[in-house]
């Protein structure tokens, strides 16, 4: 108040001034700044008042309150202070250091605070990590924030971040960015701050377990393309190559791209200086980085507490030349792990026996052949030569149990019975056979058929990513159903049975032939028809795509193509009945649309089957009940005489018995029943429901309780400890997607007497029916049951399908097209290997740097080849 006095002191006399020298100009100026000076100290003397007042009445309330409850600390009560964030819970770690840098730009002194401010900058991602409400507290007579960490386990000695307000960098925030790196990892904090802000890193839903889980591409995927910054500062040589062997890695881009010259120029122009590493030189980099990454998850592998399961796939590129990929599944913090391990160039025949003698080699190359007894599986589509692989490898591997341990592709299952479905309506073979008296229809069906074989795919390739990309190869597949596993049903009918199909099945043959006449003719006629098209799904006020093909070795397509025509159904009509179209023949009547429609509704079991087991890594314990779910659906369609055709029943039970044909198989692996038993919403009660024999549900328990006794229970336990009530789920339940397989199995069974064992006591529990992410269950009760948690994430992480491998190669045509052929085997893998590590977070910085700093800079533009024994792994 003095000072305010003395200004107003100063103010007068400055008045004063003013009026004396009212025409000079340093007058006029003075007399601005007064009038300036008072409006900026007119608030500060309300403030102070206001601030005396609230002094006064909070003295006599607390000498009030000291009269009748003795307080423990009198300069500590919390405050608690209001935030914009109070609708997110905010989650990671924090350290009790001070702050020390002004990260937000801004000053605060404090010596004068009576009551909690808002802290200021809490949209940073950073302060995600931490509670959302932080406490205003006074320590030793100094006003600071107090952080709270939001780890459900904190690992710094204490849980709280402490910010004093009495400072210039009352606002820094690099003690709370210590204690969330100490207590959630740098990657995490690295992950957070590509985030826009704090709500973002929360609205992830990534922090919200309390611990950090899971592979760090999640966190970016979550994020989105989130903040990018750079630095001001230019990379040095160094930086450089790292930077471009992690360019050409995670894009899959041929080395030979950093010295394209339009590439050069953007780079240099302006800065002609600018250091680019050579091809070659990148080349080299890239497999010297390749090494130091395999290195480190050979020691990981190696390290790894619980069992393994493997995939593999065989793949002939565009270009002609053929690669074998192996991929390993495990359990990494509660979620599943999926990394490629190799990608071999295997110029010989793939053989059982030749893809043993690879396999085998990745298992000594990454130093686990003494782990062999913990792999629980290999997962393969139904090729023979995978069935001979499995042989070879029980012969060469001592412990490993052979045909017990392979686990037959779903996806492949799903696609052979759909296979033997939709073969019955394909084009017949030649003119002579029965096609119910139409020989016009039976020659165009022929000649149909041939296009649908042998057609390259290239008409629908790009009409303006209308049309969906294929991720096999149409002309490497046609014709190799025998070999991987499709037998035709029909060879088992009888002479009857099959005169009656043949009869019957005219109609559906010509409806589709004309479906597929139709969708070729308007993909073809890129100038008369498809612009037409395109015209009519406007008038119809519908979205203007472009009818899928038919195509021979993709089933699925015959459900897209037949979908999209009643979608579409309005439009295909006005098309096919325009006189100028030239499409009048290919017109359907209202009676070849409901076959349409019958042949979609089969068929829908099998394309929800598919897309439900290509999400993500799906586990083997979804196996059984998805193949009890298209059996029963087949067997309903197959004797439903009301809703369709005779030939389209008789279709579906020829699914029906390729489809048990793989269900028999299920029995010689126990780990489809193991998988089942351990997954907490099926238990035993989904086969007690299912009507299995009660011997065979004895038998699922007797083998899930044999291999728990050999292998998990008498296994060592560190830091576990078993809570005296157990947990609860907490784990959200996905939204329903309208899938059929969606839907939930099993229901709560009746509590059971609390037995002893880890086993007994999971198993009396109730069924959790809402449970769909049985990893995380397992997971956040992995101190509940510390030995048969291991055990049931081991099973549970076995892949149910191929897909994750395949993928693989989808990724490897965006190398290996049929216009590049120089690009090395070495090359290759260490390029699709490195794609994949860098997103499971296995490529560090710190091994690509050191990979570069072990080799000068050589001149080139050619690929370079290693000599032999390059990639070999040596762990310090």
């Amino acid at each position: 108040m003095a000072n305010n006095k003395k200004r107003k002191a100063s103010s007068s006399i400055n008045d004063a001034d003013a009026n004396s020298t009212k025409t000079s100009k340093s007058g006029r100026l003075l007399k601005a700044t007064a009038k300036a000076t008072a409006k900026l100290t007119a608030p500060i003397s309300t403030f102070v008042k206001k601030v005396k007042l609230k002094e006064k009445a909070k003295t006599s309330a607390s000498s009030d309150a000291e009269s009748t409850a003795p307080s423990q600390h009198d300069d500590t009560s919390p405050i608690e202070v209001p935030t914009d964030n109070k609708d997110h819970p905010i989650s990671v770690a924090s350290s009790s250091d001070e702050e020390s840098e002004d990260d937000d730009g801004e000053t605060g002194g404090a010596d004068d605070l009576t009551e909690a401010p808002r802290p200021k900058g809490m949209k940073t991602p950073v302060y995600a990590f931490f509670k959302s409400d932080p406490v205003f507290q006074r320590i030793d007579g100094r006003p600071c924030h107090v952080f709270t960490c939001a780890a459900a386990h904190c690992r710094n000695p204490t849980n709280t971040v402490r910010r004093y307000l009495d400072t210039k960098d009352s606002n820094s925030t690099s003690g709370l960015r210590k204690h969330a790196e100490k207590c959630w990892g740098a990657e995490a904090l690295k992950a957070a701050q590509t985030a826009a802000d704090a709500n973002t890193v929360r609205s992830s839903g990534i922090l919200a377990s309390g611990s950090f889980s899971g592979a760090i591409d999640k966190i970016f995927e979550r994020f989105g393309k989130g903040r990018v910054t750079y630095s001001h500062r230019a990379h040095t040589k160094v930086e450089s190559r790292a930077e471009c062997v992690r360019w050409v890695a995670e894009s899959l881009r041929p080395v030979g791209v950093v010295g394209d010259r339009q590439f050069l120029s953007i780079s240099k122009t302006g800065r002609p200086d600018h250091y680019i590493p050579s091809p070659s030189t990148v080349s080299r980099d890239l497999k010297n980085s390749f090494v130091k990454c395999r290195t480190r998850i050979a020691k990981y592998l190696q390290e790894y507490d619980g069992a393994l399961s493997f995939a593999t796939y065989a793949w002939t590129s565009p270009n002609h030349r053929a690669f074998v990929a192996f991929t390993v599944h495990l359990e990494h913090n509660g979620v599943p792990l999926s990394l490629l391990l190799d990608f071999v160039e295997v110029p010989r025949s793939h053989s059982g026996m030749n893809l043993a003698m690879e396999f085998t080699k990745l298992l000594s190359d990454f130093g686990i052949e003494e782990k062999v007894s913990t792999i629980l599986s290999v997962t393969c589509d139904n090729a023979t030569n995978n069935n001979s692989m499995v042989t070879e490898l029980a012969k060469h591997v001592d412990a490993f149990p052979g045909a017990a341990a392979q686990t037959r592709c779903f996806t492949h299952v799903v696609n052979l019975s759909a296979k033997s479905l939709i073969r019955v309506f394909d084009a017949p073979e030649k003119e002579g056979e029965e096609d119910g008296g139409d020989g016009r229809v039976a020659a165009e069906l022929a000649m149909l058929g041939e296009d649908v074989v042998d057609d390259d795919g290239d008409a629908d390739g790009d009409l303006d990513g209308e049309l969906e990309d294929k991720d096999e190869d149409e002309d490497e597949l046609a014709g190799v159903f025998d070999a991987e596993g499709w037998v035709d049903e029909r060879a088992g009918m009888s002479d009857a049975e099959r005169e009656v199909l043949d009869t019957s099945v005219a109609p559906v043959r010509k409806a589709l032939w004309k479906l597929r006449k139709t969708s070729f003719a308007i993909v073809r006629s890129s100038t008369i028809l498809l612009p037409r098209w395109r015209e009519l799904c406007k008038q119809n006020g519908l979205k203007v795509r472009v009818m899928p093909r038919d195509v021979s070795t993709r089933w699925d397509s015959s459900h897209d193509m037949g979908a999209f025509g009643l979608e579409y159904r309005v439009v295909v009509n006005a098309i096919t009945g325009e006189k100028s179209s030239g499409l009048r023949d290919y017109e359907l009547a209202e009676e070849e649309w409901e076959i349409i429609e019958e042949l979609v509704k089969v068929l829908k079991v099998f394309k929800h089957a598919t897309l439900f087991f290509s999400r993500g890594t799906p586990n083997l314990a979804s196996v059984i009940p998805a193949m009890d779910k298209i059996d029963e659906i087949l067997t309903t369609n197959s004797l439903d005489d009301k809703t369709f055709q005779p030939c389209i029943r008789a279709a579906c039970s020829l699914a029906k018995k390729t489809l048990n044909r793989y269900y028999d198989k299920t029995d010689h692996s126990e780990n489809y029943r193991i998988a089942m038993v351990l997954h907490p919403r099926f238990k035993l009660d989904y086969f007690r429901r299912a009507d299995w024999d009660d011997e065979w549900v004895q038998a699922a328990r007797t083998i899930t309780e044999d291999a728990f006794n050999n292998s998990y229970r008498d296994r060592a336990i560190s830091g576990a400890h078993t809570p005296a009530v157990p947990i609860s789920s907490n784990i959200p339940s996905s939204a329903p997607t309208g899938n059929m397989f969606d839907a939930t199995f099993a229901a709560p069974p009746a509590n059971a007497p609390p037995p002893d064992s880890e086993l007994d006591r999971y198993l009396a529990s109730p069924v959790e029916a809402s449970v769909r992410d049985a990893l995380a269950w397992w997971w956040e009760r992995r101190f509940v049951y510390p030995r048969l948690s291991r055990m049931a994430m081991d099973y549970l992480s076995i892949p149910a399908t191929s897909v994750e491998v395949e993928r693989v190669f989808s990724r490897g045509r965006i190398l290996l097209n049929h216009l590049r052929n120089r690009l090395l085997g070495q090359t290759m893998c260490s390029l699709m290997c490195l794609n994949s590590w860098s997103k499971a977070g296995f490529m560090k910085d710190t091994d690509v740097l050191a990979a570069v700093r072990s080799a000068e800079e050589i001149p080139g533009e050619e690929d370079v080849r290693m000599p032999a024994g390059w990639d070999d792994i040596v762990i310090a």
